[in-house]
């Protein structure tokens, strides 16, 4: 994410969003289960960031892309 030119501020809090959202996955999806993952994608569209960030307990019953 470093080479996605965004304004420091808004910098900080994409980082806090994702730091939020990867430790909900391996609390409440994967619940600190050692042998799951979690995926993670970043995307840059033209004018938004995708971030999917997704324990493998959801992606066993369904594909959310």
């Amino acid at each position: 994410m470093e080479d996605v030119p965004l304004p420091p501020d808004l910098r900080h809090k994409v980082r806090l969003c994702f730091q939020e959202a990867v430790t909900n996955a391996v609390v409440h999806g994967n619940q600190y289960d050692e042998n799951k993952y979690v995926h993670i994608s970043l995307a840059q569209d033209t004018d938004k960031l995708i971030l999917k960030i997704i324990p493998i307990a959801v992606l066993k019953w369904s594909n959310p892309f």
